[in-house]
């Protein structure tokens, strides 16, 4: 009976469950290494993902410099909005188109004045 538990003997022999055992770990071997290496190609995927964000975030005008940028232009906005309110009785035709143009070249100047000093305050 060579150690068979039953009345007739198998076809498993100390040798072939050897073989059979030693492919299934050869098996499980390979299945951890595709898992690590596909592990692996996902972290490189998000370390460059987080990579670029970071470059995006990097270029974000700060919470601080964007409230004195709408406090400074709400200040200005109503400064000419009075004074053109004041004007608007005085002035008519190309008069108020002038200081209409002026306003306007004002507050570009203002709005620039604003990003450079952002640009380089970062940089």
């Amino acid at each position: 009976m060579s150690g068979e538990t039953e009345q007739h003997e198998s076809g498993w022999t100390v040798d072939t469950l050897k073989v059979l055992h030693e492919q299934r770990f050869e098996a499980m071997d390979e299945a951890l290494r595709l898992k690590s290496e596909e592990l692996s190609r996902r972290l490189d995927i998000l370390n460059h993902a987080h990579e670029q964000a970071r470059e995006v975030q990097s270029t974000y005008v700060p919470r601080e410099v964007f409230e004195g940028f709408v406090q400074a232009f709400t200040e200005y906005k109503d400064t000419t909005n009075r004074a053109l309110i004041l004007r608007e009785g005085r002035t008519a035709g190309l008069g108020l188109s002038a200081n209409v143009l002026a306003t306007v070249i004002g507050l570009l100047l203002v709005i620039v004045g604003i990003v450079l000093s952002v640009y380089l305050g970062t940089h």
